[in-house]
């Protein structure tokens, strides 16, 4: 009887102590979690967070080496264009952390169990990554223009001689490409588990698939088909009636070689004709626009239907004319497009009355920046945003390039000075972001600025915390309209002032909306100067760009809909510590050191101290 009561009193005291220890581990992650190659055990959710962002800020910063036939080269992640940050890699730290509290029981009874688990069994979580794959991809082969050597078919060559067409085949030639899958496997394991060993560059050799003398078989069938020019091609597009034609000189470039017994037509040509043949019969459908004007709405942009070329469609029937010997005119197949918002629709919009603005000031931005900022306000005024509609601002920007009125600058990216979109989208996308939460919309997509940028901080207290940056393909801002009418968009641009001012226009359903001044929590220090040698610089010429100071912030959104029911949702944004970076122009470069010596650090030796410090519990 006395031993099962010492045994008793044993287990219970023991049982007091375990869950005793258990609750020291209250608010904290297990006593042995790693998030990639962090160990994040027994730290706040807080700190955990902060501890991991350091890690990702270090790789967005310093980039990832990449190795190829024995040369070692910094693949940049994050580009600063003007004062928007370009990245093209996204780490989702906030779902790792999530993923990371998977060994703790909300049960006070379960919970110090599986923390004892925990202990011989560690949670090792690879952190979420995205990254951009084709402009990572051409940003490698920037990196070694050298490497790939691009394969190639045989090919034919016309001749015309006394009115007669002759050929002869070209060989192909064999080539070498960069295993793409494989390298953006490594590069998304290297990200995930911050590893910092070089990703190896796989380069695999590539030989035609077509002989010469399959094409030396399919030469006459090839002739007989470049007889046949010229082509007519027939255009019927609403009431238009049309014709283009297909002259020999534009078909010879068009006949190639296939693997089956006859020729084919390249494709590539033959769109590259169309969109050239067919521009002036192609037009985009244009949304009917409206503004506000003495309380009214007044239209100022028509709706108009879009024709654009089916080329899919237009490519058949042109391999048809050969291949079945279909005569007379080859349709060009055109497909008509609606708008989406017509001006038939305006007296059932709705539109009454204001129901939010946001603004940000662009004071001392530089000139291309102010000339991609008007654009914006150009393509964005008028807009009708659709009931229930999920408004994409990248899609009304779109596209990004010179001839649809943006602007580029030169940047600094790795050693090099390369031309990149300029910058001010980021202003855009901030103040439409403060005109959804003031309209009391739900934001779907939205993701914070890298850095802290005086241009975005809140015309309430000054802070940073509530801008929104948007990058093409990614990331995006979204919001849906849940008002159940539509809102009109009504960007403004006071050029005295240097201040954006954009209202969402549309009927009221009693809701109120608000979010709270920016608090930051901390601020991040920067590190010291990068120094970087390049060959795009005159020997001693510098160029630098400017460090950027980090800090983690966060605001309250707050909607208060008609029958009284609150919503709210914390925002909060990390932005990345960004020192000084220079390029110093020299006649050559420095070598890198002995391949035996780089497994040790893969990254440069005054950053390799701190990441060891990051890395090591």
């Amino acid at each position: 009887m006395k031993t099962v009561l010492i045994v008793s009193m044993v287990l219970a005291g023991c049982g007091v102590a375990l869950f005793g220890w258990a609750q020291t581990y209250q608010g904290r992650l297990g006593p042995q979690v790693w998030i990639g190659g962090r160990f994040v055990g027994g730290l706040s959710f807080k700190e955990a967070q902060e501890s991991t962002q350091q890690v990702v800020d270090h790789f967005l910063v310093n980039g990832v080496v990449v190795r190829a036939n024995g040369e070692e080269r910094t693949l940049t992640l994050a580009t600063l264009v003007g004062t928007d940050m370009v990245e093209r890699a996204s780490f989702d730290v906030d779902t790792a952390l999530l993923q990371a509290q998977i060994n703790r029981h909300t049960s006070w009874f379960a919970n110090p169990f599986l923390l004892v688990w925990n202990i011989f069994f560690p949670v090792r979580v690879s952190l979420p990554v995205t990254i951009q794959e084709e402009l990572l991809l051409q940003d490698v082969r920037n990196l070694f223009p050298e490497i790939e050597l691009e394969a190639s078919e045989p090919t034919f060559v016309f001749i015309l001689q006394n009115n007669e067409w002759t050929g002869e085949v070209v060989s192909g030639k064999s080539g070498n490409e960069i295993n793409r899958q494989k390298f953006l496997d490594q590069l998304r394991d290297h990200l995930t588990s911050f590893d910092t060993l070089p990703v190896i560059l796989d380069v695999r050799y590539v030989d035609p698939t077509i002989s010469v003398t399959q094409a030396q078989a399919q030469m006459n069938q090839a002739l007989l088909w470049l007889t046949q020019a010229p082509l007519t091609f027939r255009v019927t597009r609403g009431d238009l009636t049309e014709t283009i034609v297909l002259e020999q000189e534009d078909l010879k470039t068009m006949i190639i070689p296939s693997l089956l017994e006859t020729p084919t037509i390249s494709k590539e040509a033959f769109d590259l004709w169309t969109e050239m043949a067919a521009a002036s019969f192609e037009q985009q459908a244009v949304n009917a626009k409206f503004i506000i004007e003495n309380g009214r709405v007044i239209e100022f942009v028509s709706n108009t239907p879009g024709y654009l070329v089916d080329h899919d469609f237009t490519y058949q029937n042109l391999l048809a004319f050969f291949q079945e010997e279909v005569l007379g005119e080859i349709e060009m197949v055109f497909i008509q497009t609606q708008p989406e918002i017509s001006v038939s629709e305006v007296n059932d919009m709705g539109i009454a009355e204001k129901l939010g603005v946001g603004t940000s000031s662009y004071r001392g931005s530089p000139y291309n920046r102010i000339l991609n900022i008007t654009n914006g306000v150009r393509l964005l005024n008028g807009v009708l945003i659709a009931p229930d509609q999920t408004f994409s601002l990248l899609d009304a920007l779109r596209p990004f390039d010179y001839d649809h009125g943006y602007y580029s600058e030169l940047v600094i990216k790795g050693d090099k000075i390369e031309p990149e979109m300029g910058g001010g989208l980021c202003q855009i996308g901030t103040t439409t972001f403060r005109a959804a939460l003031n309209t009391g919309l739900p934001i779907v997509e939205r993701s914070n600025h890298s850095l802290v940028v005086s241009y975005y901080n809140d015309p309430q207290n000054g802070n940073p915390g509530t801008d929104a940056t948007i990058y093409d393909p990614a990331p995006d801002l979204k919001f849906t309209n849940d008002t159940g009418y539509f809102i009109l968009f009504q960007a403004e641009m006071n050029t005295q002032t240097q201040q954006l001012v954009f209202t969402f226009w549309g009927a009221s359903d009693g809701r109120q909306a608000s979010y709270s001044a920016p608090i930051v929590s901390s601020w991040i220090p920067v590190g010291e100067t990068q120094k970087i040698e390049t060959l795009d610089l005159e020997p001693g010429e510098e160029k630098c760009q400017s460090a950027h100071i980090g800090a983690n912030a966060s605001f309250v959104y707050t909607v208060r809909k008609s029958d009284g029911t609150i919503e709210e949702r914390t925002f909060e944004s990390h932005y990345r510590p960004l020192p000084e970076i220079c390029l110093i122009g020299v006649e050559e470069l420095t070598p890198i050191m002995e391949e035996g010596a780089k497994e040790e650090s893969t990254i440069p030796l005054e950053d390799a101290e701190v990441l060891e410090e990051v890395l090591t519990p």
